[in-house]
């Protein structure tokens, strides 16, 4: 724009309500720096500005000789509070975040320490099926607040899920159960997690075996690493998670969300574990890499069936598999033997397992 007085001051008609103070003529710059004069349309509509906008920068720059400050958008108490923000801020980065030891390898995400922060935790238990679905995959939440986390919670979890499947079982179903999870002793393979799936086996009237695997780490993928990993996407463009239900909004996208205290109860398998099984076992359960429960009786009469129980060692010598299978035959025997006699015997308070 170029700004300067206007040589004649002419007033067409007697009736106009002001004059012409300023001689405004509008100008552009190519990219190879060629000035060429447009007109006053053409210029707002480069600008993007109007011509009420327009017209009181020219007259105020004739006036001072410099353009106005900007005093558009919010307050100006920013500079009082700036040293404030800036304590704060610094406040903030003495505070060293961490990586959740549940993260993936490659994952950005920082997270506060435990005492200044609730976690939020998610099991997820999938449905195997060629295609992952969205309705072959569960959560089961819980905040730490509400519960810790151990082999009660996932205990209960895990009962809460396999009701359901037998709810939903058809006459032709499988009849065989196939778990998969991963060593941890302190959640999926002590002595509650028997505790917990040999009742099942009893009260259910479908399933008639349950044969539970455990991985061996460094040579195994699950499928809730897959869904984990979508999760992770979606996590990373999310800047700040502040409420549960930021993550429960996330895992809905995924699967069917559980949560504790609306759709799930937390119960105290570990006391009753401890109550019938014995505290010493007869076998090292940090040997077994497979743990089959069977049913071997459908006497309806009988209060406690019977059941085989039995683990497979990792690099069992020749000896041992011949003592296993000894060992097998025996408890078949008398299986049997107390089947004829109508003599009720529960597994859990004098187990065979090898």
């Amino acid at each position: 724009m170029n700004i300067s007085s206007p040589k004649h001051r002419v007033v067409k008609s007697a009736t106009a309500r002001r004059k012409q103070s300023v001689s405004v003529k509008y100008i552009v710059r190519r990219s190879n720096g060629e000035i060429i004069p447009v007109c006053d349309a053409s210029f707002q509509g480069i600008c993007s500005l109007s011509m009420d906008r327009l017209s009181c920068l020219a007259n105020k720059f004739h006036v001072t000789g410099k353009l106005p400050d900007d005093k558009r958008g919010g307050g100006r108490s920013g500079e009082k509070y700036k040293e404030l923000t800036l304590a704060v801020k610094n406040n903030i980065s003495l505070y060293k975040c961490r990586e959740s030891y549940y993260s993936r390898e490659k994952s950005r995400r920082g997270y506060l320490p435990s005492n200044l922060t609730i976690w939020l935790y998610n099991l997820c238990i999938v449905i195997h099926s060629q295609e992952q679905r969205k309705e072959d995959v569960h959560f089961y939440t819980w905040l730490e607040t509400e519960s810790s986390r151990g082999c009660n919670q996932v205990a209960s979890a895990l009962q809460t899920f396999l009701s359901e499947v037998e709810s939903n079982q058809q006459k032709d179903s499988p009849k065989i159960i196939h778990l998969f999870s991963y060593s941890c002793p302190s959640q999926n393979k002590n002595s509650v997690m028997m505790a917990t799936l040999i009742p099942f086996l009893e009260q259910n009237k479908h399933f008639n075996k349950t044969v539970h695997y455990f991985p061996i780490r460094g040579h195994s993928y699950m499928a809730p690493d897959r869904v984990f990993g979508r999760l992770e996407k979606c996590y990373r463009k999310m800047e700040t998670i502040l409420f549960p239900k930021q993550y429960h909004d996330v895992l809905k996208q995924h699967g069917t969300v559980k949560i504790l205290n609306e759709d799930w109860q937390v119960r105290l398998f570990k006391s009753r574990s401890q109550m019938v099984i014995r505290s010493k076992l007869p076998f090292k359960m940090t040997n077994q890499c497979i743990i089959t429960y069977k049913k071997i009786s459908e006497d309806s009469h009988c209060i406690s069936k019977q059941y085989i129980l039995w683990g497979q060692d990792r690099g069992r010598s020749a000896e041992e598999e011949t003592r296993y299978l000894q060992n097998r035959e025996r408890i078949s025997s008398d299986a049997k033997e107390h089947g004829k006699q109508g003599k009720e015997k529960r597994c859990l308070q004098s187990p065979e397992i090898f």
